[in-house]
């Protein structure tokens, strides 16, 4: 687990200054993020970013029955308009089909201040990826490397289009495609598993260090959803929620709540995608000051119709969401508001941006908040310089 490793940052976070609520949120993903709602398991289950929607109110756009088009076409479908994740994409899909053009599109023209990016856990799945040959051995370690590699700078493409157009980035790493139902049933070998979720590990620590250069915050999903769901030495079968037992390792389809996966048996149902939204949730507040409640253990029950038996639970399991969000330290010098390392006219564009959007680098004075006496300030930080 990791917590923000800028305790200046998550001081002034936790401190209220210069809050940032969400004015309409975007997404770029797989079927993780995209709408439960346009699979047949969406009668009975929801992913985060509906239940973000649904149960507090945050904006991403009309669904295109809403908006009267009847559907967006590839790759939204149907769903909100800002939410580009897409059922069974790959990074590679993504980038084809558009979902990162979609999602600037959306913060340069449709007021998109937040984009969560959710991608690449079918980059290495047994559907599309190198599962298989990594669980069998058949793979070499040099294989691998390239691999991740090469998938890397394809999310390196997504970050690229995205970044500096003003949005509020998450960075979300993956989900061990080895802890699904169906993948432990088509790999049972659990030495097999836990060879192949090296693959998950490897990339996630290549984005966390992407989205460091970036100074983007990186919600840790690897570690969350080992945290609820074990390892392959070692997998829980249960998780308590309110005295309610979740069953983990089991599928089920709308008339069995307590499973943790919908009938497929790979994609995890809203009890667990409530645990999800909580920790995007808290990743948000943290890094940002969004300011949004997170649901309660009993409201993440009622997702699905169960009611509360009992104490909450999570906490003792899990430990707090926020040892799951890594915020990068922050930029010792003041006026280098582009953050590239050294002083140049272009930071003076950057601090205006800032100003504009009202971005935590726009204080340049340190009180708390973005004011035109900042200008003045980042003149005389400008001209002072830094070591």
């Amino acid at each position: 687990m990791k917590r923000c490793v800028s305790a200046g940052v998550c001081a002034l976070i936790a401190g209220g200054a210069l809050a940032q609520p969400i004015t309409r949120l975007g997404a770029i993903g797989d079927s993780l993020s995209d709408e439960y709602a346009e699979e047949g398991y969406g009668s009975y289950s929801m992913s985060w970013s509906e239940i973000l929607v649904t149960e507090r109110g945050i904006d991403m756009g009309p669904t295109a029955s809403d908006a009267g088009v009847g559907d967006w076409g590839e790759p939204r479908r149907s769903g909100y308009e800002d939410n580009w994740a897409r059922f069974g994409h790959t990074t590679d899909d993504a980038i084809a089909t558009g979902q990162h053009t979609g999602a600037a599109a959306g913060i340069t023209g449709r007021g998109v201040s937040h984009v969560v990016v959710f991608l690449g856990g079918n980059d290495f799945g047994p559907a599309h990826g190198p599962y298989a040959d990594v669980y069998n051995d058949s793979w070499s370690q040099s294989q691998i490397d390239t691999y991740v590699n090469q998938q890397l700078a394809k999310a390196e493409t997504v970050l690229d289009e995205i970044d500096g157009l003003g949005a509020k980035i998450l960075v979300v790493n993956l989900f061990d495609f080895g802890a699904m139902v169906s993948v432990e049933r088509n790999f049972p070998d659990a030495a097999g598993r836990q060879r192949a979720s090296a693959l998950y590990d490897d990339f996630s620590d290549g984005i966390e260090d992407l989205a460091m250069q970036r100074g983007l915050p990186v919600l840790d999903m690897l570690s969350l959803s080992r945290a609820i769901f074990g390892t392959h030495d070692e997998d829980f079968n249960n998780l308590g929620i309110a005295g309610v037992n979740i069953r983990l390792n089991v599928k089920g389809d709308g008339s069995r709540p307590d499973r943790a996966y919908v009938d497929d048996g790979t994609h995890p149902k809203s009890t667990i995608q409530g645990i999800w939204c909580n920790a995007i949730i808290t990743a948000l507040n943290d890094a940002y000051n969004t300011g949004i409640t997170p649901l309660s253990e009993t409201e993440i029950l009622g997702l699905l119709g169960l009611s509360a038996a009992g104490p909450d639970e999570l906490d003792a399991r899990l430990g707090s969401l926020s040892d799951y969000v890594i915020v990068p330290p922050a930029n010792d010098c003041l006026p280098d508001t582009n953050g590239d390392g050294s002083l140049t006219p272009a930071d003076f564009t950057a601090w205006i941006n800032a100003f504009n959007n009202n971005l935590l680098e726009c204080d340049q004075n340190g009180d708390g908040a973005c004011t035109p006496t900042d200008f003045t300030a980042w003149i005389s930080n400008f001209n002072a310089g830094c070591l």
